[in-house]
């Protein structure tokens, strides 16, 4: 209850929309893009599920590190942070774009004052011929925290595969949390874990 969730390229809100309904106590939806015809698009689909979502017009697409600050100035993330943040990513980018992307959400889902440790969650999907390059990239901004030490971690149960329109496609799954404390050496976790039986946002 009271977590905020983002789409930083919410384009038709169809992911925000089933965010919407798989966290129903969630205390704001918010959606952002640059295709103001998108916009008006998810506004209607939310409309027509009766899904409550914020959502602005970004001035340029992501990685952009104002929109950042954005971010952080709306009302309903002052003082907090985003607890998820789910997307579907540009198709057939390369790893440094999803690199940076990864790197300015990440910083979104730690508190500004960095007291609250809890960490948040993605639900990235993209592409499965560019998966492998997603993996890379959260592989190597593990460890780059502002101010601290930022770990991503993924479970093997966390990422599936699906149909996306007429795409081939995968959903992933990945934990995020900061800690004051430098952990060197530290990457991600790709394990099978036990604990985690199943597909789970």
């Amino acid at each position: 209850p009271g977590d905020v969730v983002l789409d930083p390229a919410c384009k038709r809100g169809t992911l925000l929309i089933e965010a919407a309904k798989y966290w129903p106590l969630a205390h704001a939806f918010i959606g952002m893009d640059t295709n103001i015809g998108h916009l008006e698009h998810a506004r209607m689909n939310a409309d027509s599920t009766h899904t409550c979502l914020s959502l602005w017009q970004q001035q340029r697409p992501w990685p952009a590190s104002f929109q950042t600050k954005h971010v952080r100035r709306e009302e309903n993330v002052k003082k907090k942070r985003v607890h998820k943040l789910v997307t579907c990513l540009d198709f057939g980018r390369s790893q440094h774009f999803y690199q940076s992307c990864l790197e300015e959400w990440s910083q979104l889902m730690v508190s500004e004052d960095k007291t609250d440790h809890r960490g948040g969650r993605m639900v990235l999907v993209v592409d499965r011929a560019s998966l492998e390059k997603l993996l890379k990239a959260i592989y190597e901004v593990s460890g780059n925290g502002t101010g601290g030490w930022l770990s991503l971690s993924l479970f093997a149960s966390h990422v599936r595969c699906l149909a996306w329109g007429n795409e081939r496609a995968a959903i992933v799954v990945v934990q995020v949390s900061w800690t004051d404390r430098e952990t060197p050496g530290a990457r991600p976790t790709f394990v099978k874990d036990p604990r985690v039986g199943k597909f789970d946002w």
